[in-house]
């Protein structure tokens, strides 16, 4: 039997997610637009989750919306 791994990724600013390396979450720091995209090219493909800050999400455009994308949330402001 093959087991898969799904990992959890958060792509933002530091003072925002610095509370998720706690949880084991891959903590991918970016504070600008070009960090945010080279973030998200980054992702792994086991990569099942992506908690994005809001400025995170707001660089990031419609990358987000092509398959296959993993489940994006945004954290609230």
């Amino acid at each position: 039997m093959e087991t898969s791994v799904t990992t959890v990724a958060a792509i933002g600013e530091r003072a925002a997610l610095q509370g998720f390396l706690l949880a084991g979450v891959r903590v991918l720091t970016a504070e600008n637009t070009g960090d945010v995209i080279d973030a998200w090219d980054a992702l792994s493909p086991q990569t099942g989750i992506v908690i994005l800050t809001i400025k995170a999400r707001a660089a990031l455009g419609t990358r987000t919306a092509s398959l296959p994308a993993p489940l994006t949330v945004v954290l609230p402001s």
